[in-house]
């Protein structure tokens, strides 16, 4: 078993950890990374190109104006009562907090060398988006940029009460940095601007969130707090170090049935105790379950949950792959579409395939609502006969039958024993794959 961890590739996420704390210069900062050329095109209209001389002061600590600067040549340094916060050079970006939080400057930026800039203005960026909402996502790159690289600067990289150590992922529903309040570690979760700043976005987040910060369960990742800063939003979670059950596939393949038989009927436990406070998940996936390094299993990422007691809150975002069939006209999450979702995760950790293939959205609808799955017992022999019983149930197409089919099951397993459930062997901690791969390739963002 040795042997066979230290040649496990460590996922990308973590390579970019060691990456950061190697003391690595920081990678410059691409502006027009995922615009479309439209959308480039309309935000360079708005650039206004301007020439420093060196020695030359073009922003003031403590002055308001509201301006961002693109470096075209030469390189200028960020300094702060004399000291050098940050020396910078072509392609990169000064100025930005300007935008991100549209309060006074509070460094100096010195031209070191003569310099040809580009300067976008708050006003105009504002104005752009009203028109292109989608080049919000400019303003969530930068936070997670300056909260990633800005190691010189505490202040910088702090969110309320928490400080960024590092960044740890990011996904379409948000960025995930790891932090710390004192001698405690938590998970920071940034959302994207673009779904922060739609209309009602934030009433509606606001009231969910007090939802689940209600939420208490060993299965479920604790929110800590939720902080609204630099036009977003921040979630504090409870940090789990460990990893997910996609992860794990990808290092180990198929999962031992047993330990799927634990996560299955710990993720159960989660969704029943957040169904009864009126929460589903609505992307019920392996990645959002996360295996700790003792084996315990906590379902992670409510971030798109919605209140049971507001239809129109569940109207979210789902995982084609794992959504339920109703999901797919109807566009709002259940409990009985959780339970689908978990069985066909439950079914790919045991065989290591979805029950059902497909490339297009519509591709997938009709494969959850018309296709029939091979039967689980086919692929993987070993399945435990209840946990067979929860797939073959929560996979039944109609979700009021659906309902039916799983109560035997999930009464039966509320019957025996409730004590906390560990998987026998959990994926490898974060230490473990930095001591694993420490030559592996470097992989940035």
């Amino acid at each position: 078993m040795r042997d066979r961890r230290k040649r496990l590739i460590a996922p990308a996420h973590l390579l970019i950890i060691m990456f950061v704390t190697s003391g690595a210069k920081p990678p410059v900062f691409d502006i027009w990374a995922g615009l479309s050329d439209e959308e480039a095109a309309v935000l360079r209209t708005r650039l206004t190109d301007e020439s420093r001389l060196a020695g030359e002061v073009f922003i003031h600590d403590g002055a308001t104006d509201e301006c961002l600067y693109l470096i075209r040549e030469g390189e200028v340094e960020v300094r702060r009562r004399n000291q050098v916060l940050a020396h910078l050079g072509v392609g990169d970006i000064v100025g930005e907090m300007a935008i991100l939080n549209r309060q006074p400057r509070n460094a100096d930026v010195v031209a070191v060398t003569d310099c040809n800039l580009s300067r976008l203005t708050a006003a105009d960026f504002f104005d752009l988006c009203q028109h292109l909402p989608t080049l919000k996502i400019i303003l969530t790159r930068l936070v997670a940029y300056r909260l990633s690289w800005s190691s010189a600067d505490v202040l910088t990289r702090t969110i309320g009460s928490y400080v960024v150590v590092e960044q740890l992922g990011a996904g379409n529903m948000g960025w995930v940095f790891r932090a710390v309040r004192g001698q405690t570690e938590f998970a920071l979760k940034m959302l994207p601007h673009p779904l922060v700043q739609q209309p009602l976005f934030l009433d509606r987040f606001r009231e969910e969130a007090n939802w689940l910060q209600q939420l208490h369960h060993p299965n479920i990742v604790q929110l800590q707090e939720v902080i609204e800063l630099y036009g977003t939003v921040f979630l504090a979670l409870e940090y789990v170090r460990g990893g997910n059950a996609k992860e794990w596939m990808i290092q180990c393949g198929r999962l031992d049935p047993h330990d799927v038989q634990t996560m299955t009927r710990s993720v159960v436990r989660a969704l029943q105790a957040a169904h009864a406070r009126g929460v589903v998940h609505c992307d019920v996936k392996p990645g959002n379950i996360m295996i700790d390094v003792d084996g315990r299993v906590k379902l992670v990422d409510f971030g798109i949950a919605g209140s049971l007691s507001d239809p129109t809150s569940l109207e979210t975002g789902m995982t084609p792959g794992y959504a339920a069939p109703e999901r797919f006209s109807a566009a709002h999450g259940s409990p009985e579409a959780d339970f689908y979702s978990l069985a066909v995760t439950a079914y790919e950790m045991l065989t290591g395939q979805l029950p059902f293939e497909a490339e297009t959205l519509a591709d997938w609808a009709v494969a959850h609502c018309e296709q029939v799955q091979v039967p689980v017992r086919e692929r993987e022999p070993n399945v435990p006969l209840d946990l067979e019983q929860f797939i073959e149930a929560a996979l039944t197409k109609d979700p009021v039958q659906r309902h039916a089919a799983l109560q035997p099951c999930l009464q039966r397993w509320a019957e025996e024993e409730t004590a906390p459930l560990a998987v026998s062997r959990p994926p490898l901690s974060r230490e473990q794959y930095s001591q694993t791969v420490g030559d592996a390739p470097t992989v940035t963002h």
